[in-house]
């Protein structure tokens, strides 16, 4: 069981993350919120494996790696700090976003490991890669934004 302490710690850092993703590349709505976990990400769908988080944010509980949503069907996608969790999570993000819709990615890293995990992250993403960056503070995380054409 974690400490409530622990909970409140993981819970700031969740939330300053992505309030920087956010502030880098507002949302355009419609929003997906993918892993969406405490659900940071405003006015989004949050999507996650796990119904405490649900219960607790409103969306819907289900699989990222098949998504019950249609095809096209959000403008922004955020899936923050989950995407290595999700097999086929890249394809079901790119299979609901919009032509012309960004898909934020990130996975977490430290200053010692960040450019090692940038690669990976680029590499797991791959084409349509528009824009990466940092996002810094207690956790740090590599950020890649893709747009679909």
């Amino acid at each position: 069981m974690i400490s409530d302490l622990a909970y409140r710690s993981f819970r700031e850092v969740q939330r300053s993350k992505a309030l920087q993703v956010i502030s880098e590349v507002p949302p355009e709505p419609p929003v997906l919120d993918v892993g969406s976990g405490f659900g940071f990400i405003p006015n989004a769908l949050r999507v996650d494996v796990n119904p405490d988080y649900v219960r607790r944010t409103g969306g819907i509980v289900a699989d990222a790696s098949f998504l019950p949503l249609k095809d096209g069907s959000f403008r922004t996608v955020y899936c923050l700090d989950a995407i290595h969790l999700i097999p086929n999570g890249v394809n079901e993000i790119r299979r609901v976003l919009a032509r012309g819709g960004k898909a934020v990615f990130s996975l977490p890293c430290s200053r010692y490991n960040s450019a090692e995990v940038m690669s990976r992250l680029t590499s797991l993403v791959g084409s349509g890669i528009i824009k990466k960056f940092y996002c810094v503070g207690k956790e740090m995380s590599a950020v890649v934004v893709v747009r679909k054409l």
